[in-house]
């Protein structure tokens, strides 16, 4: 497993057991997902989730299409024993620890793959959803819900802000895909997609609640280089927790930030 890798899954599984407490947004998605399949009239007997986390999708999918057969992997072992209590004990269910981007499935096994809050972790992306669309059958389902490129806005303009002033060392953020992009390389993967966005505002009791939230969602937002993936300069993170809290402040108190969701959805090309 690539090193970046091994640390997302480290983090997911310290904080697996308090990922459902600041998951708002993640939630939401998760329902939108199931509105998109009752409109695409979708009746799966096979489905792949990618990402399943805590089972809050996976928990839902069996609710709707009991009857389905279930694959569902995630890179942290701590969530797949989360999902394994919460899902329904009838279900036909395979768990798998491991990186989706590692795995070989079977050509056109599954009706449907489904995704929530997770394709923005992929390292390849465009091999990936090569990969992962070899496994659909023609005429399958794809539907993934991702984080667009404003999200946390109001973060990355302090940081940006901070960036101009050497006396702090350069911040790097993560890069999330625009619609446009995840469209481009559905296209690429045989699968005719089109996306929808919507903007979503939480509203959290002073910065250090919202840093500590992105923490648990599974990665601290901004970092140096040299602290790699998941270090926050103590220095600068009080510095910034200031700025944040004086500049995003609401009237009734507290602080908000802005989420851009992303959902992706298409259907596999059928042979010509």
């Amino acid at each position: 497993m690539e090193k970046e890798k091994e640390l997302i899954a480290r983090q997911f599984n310290r904080y697996a057991d308090e990922y459902d407490q600041v998951a708002v947004v993640q939630q939401r998605m998760a329902h939108r997902i199931l509105e998109t399949l009752d409109e695409q009239g979708a009746e799966p007997e096979r489905i792949l989730e990618i990402g399943c986390g805590t089972g809050y999708l996976t928990q839902l999918l069996g609710e709707r299409f009991p009857n389905a057969k279930y694959t569902v992997i995630d890179i942290a072992e701590n969530m797949i024993k989360l999902a394994r209590k919460r899902v329904n004990e009838g279900l036909t269910i395979q768990f798998v620890v491991g990186d989706v981007e590692d795995q070989t499935w079977e050509a056109e096994s599954f009706d449907l793959i489904v995704s929530n809050a997770t394709v923005h972790w992929l390292t390849r992306p465009e091999c990936t959803l090569i990969n992962l669309s070899k496994a659909l059958k023609p005429g399958g389902l794809f539907v993934a819900s991702t984080f667009g490129p404003d999200t946390l806005g109001e973060l990355d303009q302090i940081y940006q802000n901070l960036s101009l002033n050497e006396s702090y060392p350069e911040q790097r953020r993560y890069r999330f895909q625009s619609p446009e992009e995840w469209v481009r390389m559905m296209d690429e993967a045989d699968i005719e997609g089109d996306y929808a966005v919507c903007w979503h505002r939480i509203h959290y009791p002073e910065t250090v609640s919202l840093l500590g939230a992105i923490q648990r969602m599974g990665a601290d937002y901004i970092h140096t280089e040299e602290e790699q993936l998941h270090g926050q300069n103590d220095t600068v993170r009080v510095v910034v927790e200031d700025h944040y809290d004086r500049i995003y402040r609401t009237r009734e108190g507290g602080v908000y930030a802005t989420y851009q969701l992303v959902q992706i959805y298409g259907q596999k090309r059928l042979p010509s």
